[in-house]
């Protein structure tokens, strides 16, 4: 079995590039309420090893439920923290 996709960059509308205005973790909300689930993700999982650890984890947890996903939530984010601190 294999699996392909494609993913086509575009740019967020002057009205949701006026909404990312706040943090990162608010950022990441705006994003996946507009369909850019990869600029979510990839924010979430930056915030995965700051102090907005257990933030992270719930909205990614409810990123992954609401596009059917959950089945993700079982799965742990790699440890990329622990590594970058030794």
């Amino acid at each position: 079995m294999s699996f392909s996709s494609q993913i086509q960059r575009l740019p967020p509308s002057p009205a949701l590039a006026r909404q990312l205005q706040g943090s990162a973790l608010e950022r990441a909300e705006r994003y996946a309420e507009n369909g850019f689930w990869e600029d979510s993700l990839s924010l979430l999982v930056g915030l995965h090893c700051g102090p907005d650890r257990a933030a992270s984890l719930a909205a990614r947890q409810e990123l992954f439920a609401s596009v059917g996903l959950a089945y993700f939530n079982r799965i742990p984010l790699l440890e990329a923290c622990e590594r970058s601190e030794d």
